[in-house]
């Protein structure tokens, strides 16, 4: 059991705050292959005014769509209702959609299925497919992914399988992690650098998580490798935050083997009944498996 805790233990105990990732390649010879996740759309983290928002979604759409990245976003639709804003947040999120982003479900109110019933989480699902599943099925496309926010599982392996059953029945595959570089926990950082005007601050916020991020994505790959005997592609999670300079990141990166979540998300081993625990806090796939 104690391997299954050494990547979240590392991410701890080396984190810094900052502004960018990076996913930067190691020196061997098998590049990385990278599926990139972003939840909480269409604001992760301190809510601020809709203008602003879409300065922030059009650098990260301008990233993704330079590097040709197939990205799935995850979105919270409580985060659309904003009184006076509704409308130009709903935009936004259409920005996304209309950027190439595959929008996926990550429950209506980002809410942990710990404290839940699963009569609740059932419905603020159903709550959270509303607007998305419409901007969606104006482009022929449908909601095909759910993400559990804090990727916590249910408390009983019987309520996740009902769960997991009753999104089946809609259309929906789960999504993993296998790499979280928690951009959220150091966004407070950055933000509150911005907020004060402090540029050397900002950057230096920055270049110390860039290091950090780089470390955690290697420590990752390694003890997949050691857990599987070879290599595995990855699932890399981001938030939809100021924070996330992914243009910046992908530049100075030049940006690994991207892959669609498709291509990745049916993997056996992460959905492995024998590997099921409950997760009653965040955690990547390696703190959901047993050793």
């Amino acid at each position: 059991m104690r391997r299954k805790f050494l990547c979240l233990a590392v991410l701890i105990v080396g984190s810094a705050p900052a502004s960018s990732i990076s996913l930067q390649a190691q020196t061997v010879t098998q590049p990385k292959e990278v599926a990139v996740t972003i939840d909480d759309l269409p604001l992760n983290g301190p809510q601020f005014e809709a203008g602003r928002l879409r300065a922030m979604t059009d650098k990260i759409l301008a990233a993704i769509n330079k590097h040709q990245i197939p990205v799935v976003g995850f979105v919270n639709e409580s985060l659309l209702q904003v009184p006076g804003e509704t409308d130009a947040r709903v935009a936004i999120l259409k920005a996304w959609a209309d950027g190439g982003v595959e929008l996926g479900n990550h429950t209506f109110s980002h809410l942990g299925f710990k404290d839940a019933s699963l009569n609740e989480y059932q419905d603020d699902f159903l709550r959270g497919e509303v607007v998305t599943r419409r901007l969606l099925k104006q482009k022929g496309q449908k909601v095909r992914y759910f993400r559990h926010p804090f990727l916590q599982l249910g408390p009983t392996r019987e309520l996740e399988q009902s769960f997991e059953s009753f999104i089946a029945e809609r259309g929906y595959k789960i999504a993993p992690v296998t790499v979280d570089v928690m951009d959220w926990m150091i966004l407070s950082a950055y933000a509150d650098a911005r907020a004060q005007g402090d540029g050397e601050m900002a950057k230096r916020v920055s270049d110390e998580y860039l290091k950090f991020a780089e470390r955690k994505f290697d420590f990752c790959e390694q003890v997949a490798t050691e857990l599987f005997g070879h290599p595995i592609k990855h699932i890399l999670l981001l938030h939809a935050n100021q924070a996330v300079r992914l243009h910046a990141a992908l530049d100075r990166a030049g940006a690994p083997n991207q892959l669609s979540l498709f291509a990745v998300a049916s993997m056996a081993a992460l959905t492995d009944e024998s590997s099921w625990i409950a997760t009653p806090s965040s955690g990547s796939f390696y703190e959901n498996i047993t050793s």
